[in-house]
């Protein structure tokens, strides 16, 4: 365990050799590695605000985030409206969230000395797990967060560290368990994308499916720059931190289909369900639940002890999936502080108060 009596912290340049240094740290994730701020810097022109964190003359962890002028200057981490779920300090030892988050204040402090910023904002994946157990919400009753602003977002994850078994037997039976039996009984099968050159077509029928997917709920087509987004996405994290999986099956006139499509995004402990979707018309076969499940398998052969699903749908329930928290953390140089982002928050959230109220559901 990294005693964090005595601390201090520099600005550095993201050199090679630092994120060398992050790969091997024990606490990455997928949102802190080259690959994944190229990708922020080619789609968001965002480039990563580095700070290292020393203790005895040595570096033990790194700060990894965006420094940005919104109203005030301010400090994300991770950048917002980007898809990156959590980010934070990233430390090369076990750390207790106790730990953690003496550094969180101590951080904090030292920026608002040197006027980095005025306003600093956190997820931490790493701050909701203490002795390897995932803890609920009441995490946020404890007196080490008293002092400082909070919120919890909450989301589904797996348990990767559980036998195969197990995690076969957690799914829900008949909307999971059985529809999976039903699709390798309809000849189904899950397909890996391990070839480069195929990444182009696996992302342009994903993006179909994706758009069928929304078309069905209401929502406006996705458009080019999304699909743009996703090739981004997949060349630069591939092969080693993207899984990317189709689900073939024949259709009723016996002619082979990509029945469903997905992709992942592959950390050191750690995998985030990025996207799947599946085109309507061939969901009477249960590519979805099929293609879950393999990958389930794949991620955790491949060294993963969890699989964040990354929001509350409620279909996302009967894959045997645990409701925890990610720690938002706020920190302000004063208490009057307000960012363009709350601002922006505040309005949209008294759109919708007063949208509710016209329709009489309030």
């Amino acid at each position: 365990m990294i005693d964090m009596s005595n601390y201090n912290f520099k600005i550095i340049h993201p050199a090679d050799q630092i994120w060398a240094q992050i790969d091997s740290a024990y606490e990455q994730t997928i949102f802190h590695t080259k690959e994944w701020f190229a990708y922020l810097h080619k789609i968001y022109s965002i480039r990563p605000f580095m700070v290292s964190v020393i203790h005895d003359n040595q570096v033990v962890g790194f700060f990894v985030g965006q420094k940005k002028w919104g109203g005030v200057n301010a400090l994300y981490s991770p950048p917002m409206n980007t898809g990156t779920n959590n980010m934070g300090i990233v430390m090369f030892g076990p750390t207790t969230s106790e730990q953690l988050i003496t550094i969180y204040q101590e951080f904090a402090n030292w920026v608002f000395k040197k006027k980095i910023a005025q306003y600093i904002k956190i997820d931490d994946w790493n701050l909701h797990k203490d002795t390897d157990t995932y803890i609920n919400e009441s995490v946020y009753q404890d007196t080490r967060l008293l002092d400082i602003q909070h919120q919890g977002r909450p989301t589904y994850y797996i348990n990767l560290k559980q036998s195969e078994d197990k995690l076969w037997h957690t799914m829900h039976y008949k909307s999971c368990r059985y529809c999976i039996n039903k699709a390798i009984k309809n000849g189904l099968f899950v397909r890996r994308i391990t070839d480069k050159n195929e990444i182009t077509q696996f992302v342009k029928i994903h993006r179909q499916q994706i758009c069928d997917v929304s078309r069905r709920k209401g929502i406006a087509t996705r458009t080019y720059q999304e699909e743009r987004k996703l090739l981004a996405l997949c060349n630069l994290l591939f092969p080693n931190k993207v899984l990317l999986l189709q689900v073939i099956g024949n259709d009723d006139e016996k002619r082979a289909q990509v029945m469903a499509s997905g992709i992942w995004l592959i950390g050191k402990k750690e995998a985030v369900w990025w996207t799947g979707a599946s085109f309507q018309r061939y969901q009477h076969y249960c590519p979805n639940e099929l293609m879950l499940w393999e990958a389930l398998r794949i991620i955790k052969k491949e060294g993963c002890e969890s699989l964040n699903l990354c929001g509350m749908a409620s279909y996302k329930r009967k894959y045997g999936s645990t409701i925890t928290y990610v720690p938002r953390l706020f920190f302000r140089s004063h208490p009057y502080i307000i960012t363009m982002d709350e601002i922006l928050k505040k309005i949209y959230r008294q759109i919708q108060f007063y949208k509710r109220k016209l329709k009489g559901k309030i």
